[in-house]
């Protein structure tokens, strides 16, 4: 075997002439991903009350349809809305953007069927279920979040 025999090395600073090698590299661009993970971050260090009551009364909520979709109503869902719904995960941010889209571009009328049909499901059968309807400030709001991921294309 031959060692190094096709391996040429050569010394970086004699390609790089100092007064040109900047205008060889590309501009810096920060990850897209990463300034929206900061935007988000920023986003939850909000000490508004009122925003941060709301906020957490419409999660609540969203939370809890999304884990009815998984308990067994996943027919109800997919009969109403035509698919299921993309169920965020925590340690995934941008999980939580694509699952508030699917629920914006269902719309109030379709989601909340979806909520009074799982209700009756649960009625029909004696089970205790705690899921609530979304108002139109409750999606006012998801509106509002997902306006800050301009990332996406999709116009409410």
């Amino acid at each position: 075997m031959e060692e190094d025999d096709d391996i040429e090395f050569v010394e970086i600073d004699i390609l790089i002439d100092d007064e040109d090698w900047s205008t060889k590299l590309p501009p810096h661009k920060r990850c897209a991903a990463h300034t929206q993970n900061l935007v988000l971050k920023d986003a939850k260090k909000v000490e508004d009350s009122v925003l941060l009551s709301v906020r957490d009364a419409v999660f609540d909520k969203l939370h809890k349809f999304w884990k009815y979709q998984s308990r067994g109503n996943s027919e109800i869902y997919e009969k109403i809305n035509g698919k299921l719904f993309p169920i965020p995960i925590d340690v995934r941010w941008h999980t939580y953007i694509d699952s508030v889209e699917a629920i914006l571009k269902s719309g109030i009328s379709k989601v909340n069927e979806i909520v009074t049909a799982v209700q009756t499901h649960a009625k029909e059968f004696k089970r205790k279920i705690n899921i609530d309807s979304f108002s139109a400030e409750d999606f006012y709001f998801l509106e509002e979040y997902f306006k800050v991921c301009p990332h996406y294309s999709y116009n409410i």
